[in-house]
């Protein structure tokens, strides 16, 4: 069964309960959902402008250097490619759940 097929099966199975309101109270004191991902990317920014600022940028690069020395220069695309995918995987996932609950 497909995401579809079990809104319309839903849609119309659906029974309504006589509450007297009390379901759409709650829905509407609910808080409203938070934008966590934009906190990541201001992090993010600050902890890079801080690196550069500081004068740390040039000890930062040779660490990163050091790395792909010891590793292989072949992890560089690995691990960047595997990055992009789970950023890619991350965001499908959010907008798949996104329009489910729509």
């Amino acid at each position: 069964m497909n995401d579809k097929q079990l809104q319309q099966f839903f849609a119309e199975h659906k029974m309504d309960v006589a509450d007297k309101g009390f379901s759409d109270k709650v829905i509407h004191r609910l808080p409203e959902k938070q934008r966590v991902p934009g906190l990541v990317w201001i992090f993010g920014i600050i902890s890079t402008l801080v690196v550069i600022f500081s004068g740390n940028y040039y000890r930062v690069f040779r660490v990163f250097m050091a790395i792909l020395d010891t590793l292989g220069w072949w992890i560089l695309p690995v691990v960047s490619c595997t990055i992009a995918a789970a950023i890619v995987f991350a965001v499908a996932s959010y907008e798949r759940r996104q329009a489910i609950f729509r």
